[in-house]
């Protein structure tokens, strides 16, 4: 009689009932894993544009120079909640507006560049409603915080 380990078949084609149905269960969990790791990038990706463009539009307003920016890589949420803290409240600091105006101003600048975060995900075809929510979601923590501080996040 010949064992299956001796055959040229792979081992998962000689196996019968559970085992098929691990292994089925593992190729599920790969691809479950594979498309998790595209969303998280997706996310990061969406993260550094949304700081890029909020970062450019904060430097234009005030008029700081690049060596006023705060230096990092916004690739996650909280990365990107401490750069952008960082880069508003160097923009007060030196461009030397006034608290109310201040806050006015981080709140159209916040809602300004997600908005347009959001037209280069869809350009480049990253977009995803379940993304824009998560986006949404900072900007409002994000708002809420200078609310609740009465000033800059």
């Amino acid at each position: 009689m010949a064992y299956p380990e001796d055959s040229d078949a792979p081992r998962y084609m000689h196996l019968q009932g559970k085992t098929q149905y691990e292994m089925a269960q593992s190729i599920d969990a790969a691809f479950a894993a594979a498309e998790q790791s595209i969303h998280q990038q997706a996310e990061q990706t969406a993260l550094q544009w949304w700081y890029q463009q909020l970062e450019s539009q904060v430097q234009e307003d005030f008029n700081l120079p690049d060596s006023a920016l705060p230096k990092g890589n916004a690739n996650t949420q909280a990365a990107f909640v401490k750069l952008s803290s960082a880069l508003f409240k160097d923009a007060m600091r030196l461009g030397g507006t006034s608290e109310p105006s201040a806050m006015l101003g981080v709140k159209r600048l916040l809602q300004r560049s997600l908005i347009d975060a959001i037209d280069m995900m869809q350009a480049q075809g990253i977009w995803r409603f379940d993304l824009q929510r998560t986006l949404q979601t900072l900007q409002g923590r994000l708002l809420h915080e200078c609310q609740q501080s009465k000033r800059a996040p």
